[in-house]
């Protein structure tokens, strides 16, 4: 859609928008304020300085809406389509086994930008990531989230 349109929308029809890049409502709430944008450009990097601005609980608000690395998404909305796309080729059993050992340990599911990434390259990624320590792995999980959300939300609103 283009800028404008997202600028003219009413908020609950911005924040739908907004929830297929990333879905958190404070996150939303705070891009819908900051309107209009003067270029797609300007709309994602506030975009990215407020979601890197908010706190854990936020982020593990988001982190809901996104399925398990490898299984496949719960519905069929466009974030839904999205992770399907960004997953595509993704799941073995190794891939289950290291992603039931990342929520035994961290308490929710794996989040790694896995567009363009093979499965084996997600499934180092996520071996790596297990030996973080909780705080280093929620800094690396908003860095993440923020990666998806800018990807998504270009593809989304243009020019």
């Amino acid at each position: 859609m283009p800028l404008a349109t997202f600028n003219a929308m009413p908020v609950d029809a911005a924040s739908a928008v907004l929830a297929t890049c990333c879905q958190t409502t404070r996150w939303h709430a705070e891009v819908c304020r900051r309107r209009p944008f003067t270029s797609v450009e300007q709309l994602a990097d506030a975009a990215s300085a407020i979601l890197a601005g908010l706190g854990w609980p936020d982020i593990h608000q988001a982190l809901q809406a996104h399925p398990r690395i490898g299984s496949p998404p719960r519905g069929d909305d466009a974030a839904d389509r999205m992770s399907r796309d960004e997953q595509a080729g993704v799941g073995d059993t190794s891939m289950t086994v290291a992603n039931e050992a990342y929520e035994a340990r961290f308490g929710h599911v794996f989040l790694v930008s896995a567009a363009g990434l093979s499965g084996e390259e997600i499934l180092d990624r996520l071996g790596e990531r297990l030996r973080n320590d909780p705080d280093r792995e929620r800094s690396v999980v908003a860095e993440e989230l923020n990666k998806i959300m800018k990807r998504r939300l270009t593809e989304v609103v243009t020019p």
